[in-house]
């Protein structure tokens, strides 16, 4: 294979046998055969740490936090690299080179022995750096009597049992044995690399029995750079304290607000700083789009270095998503000092997204929202306020009895509450159709108390019983406009008439709240534990869907009719009130529209107008231009057509 160069290391392995190897040196020094065997044993140590430790630093992306060095007798002998998570490493230098690495082409290291690439059982070069995601092996230098009896010995000891006193190498983790020196530097086989040539004559022993001169380390501001004995050099980054935030640690960061701006941690030293650059990474890890000072793209998620003026030491990360990304995404972003010899310190961290709520936004079954329609889930409503003052003190209560001590806001349903087969109370002629089936499932009685004949004792009740009043209903059948806007409690309206406590009795004498009735049953159980549940509106909590849905403002511009019993407001919007609520449920396939008859919408609510009547909200875009509030509307009662008053429920979480 090509190459582009050869990096030759320095450390403590002694020569392959295509190489002439003279050890009488240590044998003179070593005559004790326990003393040799434990001399072996050691430098068998340093061997492997050394060639382990250099496949860590080829490997690692971790980052130094201090290279020591180590002496003995006033003379180096090695360091030991300590890194900011991985266990520290220790490279001796001063021994025999034997096993080093090489870079090819393709930019991976591979391993050699005495400059030759050394190969595995197929032939291909064995590599150093890990391959998609694998380990690479290790090469590993053993002791003869550490290996078993049938340890696999390739070469000329194939064979062979091991001897004691002998180095063997391995490449493939510990499956073959090679051997690689014997007494006096008798010569070993190449193993994979193929058979031994004839000895050369013997050579002179160099320094300390070979020929290396070692390694050294220097530290540089934001990296070590390693220098070996031919001179080349590889650089592994230091660490520094520099992060996104100020925060301890480097947990995930979580996101509520757009934008967000945070400050970084730096180095103490940033004179030499000449740039930060900022980049997103996807979910993925992958595509990463570089934003340099400035926001660049039309990705989902921007980044931009700001403050940067005064050499960096001020500068910040802004960070600013669209409505597309959905609550809980995970991204990458890194931030990268550029320094002025043009070595860069590089931090990432992992962000959480959280889109805040806004109103508008949907509301799905398992508590989650969105602004923009989530594939996968069941959107349950329309979030039309958020906060706490407009929610009434049942509703605050239903949720604290769940664990919900702070409540968030209000949601509308996606659809109209219905009662199959609705009764019809027809006032237009003078024969009662009391108990027939009415063409429309959709048009509803507040109560049958809207019907005059009731009253006048022509119409026969499901549940008979004297009309006594809804006192313990809200009441606004009053000119002061406020006490309408403060009736935020339908929850506590649709419960007293839920549990038969309405002057009419039991539920079905009004068909209103009996249709949110069955509209909760049926609806509740998928969002019972997270919301109050589905419940009957109250005139001010229509205010607040007419409000935040319609961009009606209330701001004392409405008028009281005392002659016709309504409170009536003229409004001007860019487009119609009933246009912008629908505006959010036309984004649902499953969501039904707010029903508009001749360009008016008519809804009742669970607030009482008088006596026997409910109040009702009346949107007409054509006749009024506006808005009303009327109590007892005679059209809540005339059923002919689709002149009746429809119930669309809420709920609080």
């Amino acid at each position: 294979m090509k190459l582009k160069h050869f990096v030759w290391m320095a450390f403590a392995l002694i020569v392959i046998s295509s190489c002439k190897y003279d050890d009488d040196e240590l044998w003179n020094r070593v005559n004790d055969h326990e003393a040799r065997i434990t001399a072996l044993e050691t430098w068998q140590k340093q061997a492997n740490e050394t060639i382990a430790g250099l496949q860590e630093l080829i490997n690692t992306m971790d980052y130094i936090t201090a290279v020591t060095t180590l002496t003995e007798e006033g003379d180096t002998i090695g360091y030991r690299i300590d890194f900011k998570q991985s266990e520290s490493i220790t490279l001796y230098n001063g021994a025999d080179a034997g096993i080093s690495l090489t870079q090819g082409e393709d930019g991976n290291w591979y391993w050699t022995q005495n400059g030759e690439l050394l190969l595995d059982s197929e032939g291909n070069p064995i590599r150093a750096n890990g391959e998609d995601g694998a380990s690479a092996p290790t090469p590993i230098l053993k002791l003869g009597k550490d290996l078993p009896d049938d340890a696999v010995l390739t070469g000329a000891d194939e064979g062979k049992k091991p001897e004691n006193s002998i180095v063997y190498l391995s490449v493939d983790n510990g499956k073959t044995w090679t051997r690689v020196t014997g007494p006096k530097g008798d010569t070993g086989a190449t193993g994979p690399q193929g058979p031994t040539g004839p000895q050369g004559p013997q050579g002179p022993a160099g320094s300390n029995g070979g020929s290396a001169q070692g390694i050294t380390v220097e530290v540089k501001a934001t990296y070590a750079e390693f220098t070996l004995a031919d001179g080349s050099k590889f650089r592994v980054p230091l660490y520094q304290a520099f992060k996104i935030g100020t925060d301890e640690g480097n947990d995930t960061y979580t996101i509520n607000q757009n934008p967000s701006t945070l400050s970084f941690t730096f180095p103490e030293d940033m004179q030499n700083v000449t740039a930060i650059i900022a980049e997103v990474i996807g979910e993925t890890g992958e595509g990463a789009t570089d934003v340099v000072t400035r926001a660049d793209g039309e990705s989902d998620v921007k980044v931009e270095v700001i403050n940067a003026e005064d050499g960096f030491a001020n500068a910040q990360l802004q960070i600013t998503y669209s409505d597309a990304v959905v609550s809980g995404t995970v991204y990458m972003i890194r931030a990268t000092l550029v320094y002025a010899d043009g070595s860069t310190l590089i931090t990432a961290r992992a962000f959480e997204f959280n889109q805040p709520m806004k109103v508008g936004d949907f509301l799905y079954s398992d508590g989650s929202y969105s602004t923009t329609l989530i594939e996968g889930k069941t959107p349950v409503g329309i979030i039309f306020y958020l906060g706490e003052e407009r929610i009434g003190q049942a509703e605050k209560d239903a949720l604290a009895a769940k664990g919900i001590s702070k409540p968030t806001g209000l949601a509308m349903a996606l659809s109209d509450a219905t009662v199959p087969g609705n009764i019809n109370y027809n006032t237009n002629d003078n024969t009662s159709n009391f108990g027939k089936e009415f063409k429309s499932d959709y048009a509803l009685l507040w109560s049958v108390g809207s019907d005059p004949k009731v009253n006048e004792g022509k119409l026969n009740l499901v549940t008979p019983g004297e009309f006594k009043g809804e006192t313990e209903l809200a009441d606004c059948f009053v000119e002061d406009f406020s006490v309408c806007m403060n009736d935020i409690s339908g929850l506590a309206n649709s419960q007293l008439i839920w549990s038969g406590k309405g002057a009419y009795g039991d539920v079905v004498n009004y068909p209103a709240f009996n249709a949110a009735k069955r509209y909760a049953e049926k609806n509740n159980s998928e969002i019972e534990d997270k919301t109050t549940g589905w419940f009957f509106p109250s005139v001010g909590q229509w205010i607040e869907i007419l409000k935040n849905l319609g961009n009606v403002s209330f701001e004392n511009n409405f008028t009281y009719n005392k002659y016709i019993e309504y409170f009536k407001m003229n409004t001007s919007p860019e487009e119609s009130i009933y246009k912008s609520i629908n505006q959010y449920l036309e984004k649902i396939p499953s969501a039904k529209e707010l029903y508009i008859d001749q360009e008016k919408c008519k809804y009742h609510t669970s607030s009482e107008g008088d006596n026997y009547r409910g109040s009702q909200i009346k949107i007409d875009d054509s006749y009024r231009n506006g808005l009303s509030i009327s109590f007892g509307d005679k059209d809540s009662y005339d059923l002919n057509g689709d002149e009746a008053y429809r119930v669309r429920c809420i709920l609080a979480f």
